[in-house]
């Protein structure tokens, strides 16, 4: 099942994804903009009674070298807020980080790309994601493991 939840002036669209997959339920949002295939943003996972934003990165891929930092979907974290997923779970080619969204909005900045629609970006940099760093393992979950993934 998929349903748009945000749909701009220009017809872009975010769109959450619901699917049964065999350990359980697949959570995913996934940008749509016009006339370009859909990209996932990121998957949503629930462990422990608490949602996560799960979000996938590669380092040589999608960091911006500029500042030295990651893109997050501006639209997506506030929707996230809303529906009270407060708290993002960043892997990388380097390891897992943990961290509210709120350090996004509180450390982070507006770039120079499109500064409307969903293709507006918010940056933070590694220096303070780094900051976030854990072992998923001490908080018993496994996030590159089909498990964590619960309905």
């Amino acid at each position: 099942m998929q349903k748009v939840i945000k749909i701009d002036a220009e017809y872009n669209q975010i769109i959450y994804s619901v699917n049964e997959t065999p350990s359980g339920w697949s959570h995913q949002i996934f940008l749509k903009l016009k006339q370009k295939p859909k990209r996932l943003l990121a998957d949503i996972h629930k462990y422990n009674g608490k949602m996560y934003l799960v979000i996938t990165r590669e380092r040589m891929k999608h960091l911006f070298r500029q500042n030295e930092s990651y893109g997050f979907n501006n639209t997506m974290l506030k929707s996230c807020l809303c529906v009270n997923i407060d708290t993002i779970i960043l892997r990388d080619d380097y390891g897992v980080y943990m961290f509210p969204i709120s350090v996004i909005f509180d450390k982070g900045e507006f770039m120079y790309f499109k500064q409307d629609g969903f293709e507006r970006q918010v940056f933070l940099k590694l220096d303070e994601i780094n900051k976030y760093k854990i072992d998923p393992l001490k908080y018993g979950f496994n996030v590159f493991s089909e498990a964590f993934r619960q309905n």
